[in-house]
């Protein structure tokens, strides 16, 4: 259990995170291309010249999130942090969440896409300071049967099943030293 009383830090996967924002770009200047009519595509004035605006315009908005989110978080700096006193995920909230806030630890999926959850103490989550992309998906994700933090491992260099883990851990090593 010593191995839980040390802090492990998670950073972005940058190599990942840049070959999503590339094929990000070729879709959206695809979609640009074929809805200016550079290259041959749908005529002008049809529903699919609509679509492909739309495509150009959606993917082009995601390459630029995913272009902020990789300098904004740095290639070095740790996204996640598991240590003895919490955890932390700055793409969910400023603070460090207490070991003792987190009530339960559970797993979503999406189509093909695994969250952790993470049911936290409402008294504790007003005061997180939590991100405003959060803030925003808590009462969609509600709708969907998923109450509590969903910490996605896209983009980190860990996948859903050793993040798991590691909080599973952290959380057995918390309850053993409250004993």
């Amino acid at each position: 259990m010593d191995l839980y009383k040390n802090t492990l830090n998670i950073a972005q996967d940058t190599k990942k995170m840049a070959l999503w924002a590339l094929a990000g770009a070729i879709v959206s200047l695809l979609c640009a291309a074929s809805g200016l009519h550079l290259i041959k595509g749908a005529a002008a004035g049809c529903f699919d010249e609509f679509l492909l605006d739309c495509g150009a315009l959606f993917f082009g908005g995601c390459t630029i999130a995913l272009i902020y989110r990789l300098y904004s978080m740095g290639g070095a700096k740790p996204v996640v942090t598991l240590g003895p006193e919490g955890f932390c995920d700055v793409r969910i909230a400023s603070g460090t969440i207490p070991w003792a806030a987190i009530q339960g630890i559970s797993t979503a999926q999406i189509r093909r896409q695994k969250f952790v959850v993470l049911t936290i103490d409402p008294a504790i989550e007003a005061g997180l300071g939590l991100t405003a992309m959060t803030r925003w998906t808590r009462n969609a994700n509600r709708s969907l049967g998923i109450d509590g933090l969903c910490v996605a491992t896209q983009g980190l260099k860990i996948g859903h099943k050793q993040l798991l883990d590691k909080l599973e851990g952290y959380m057995a090593a918390r309850a053993n030293e409250a004993r």
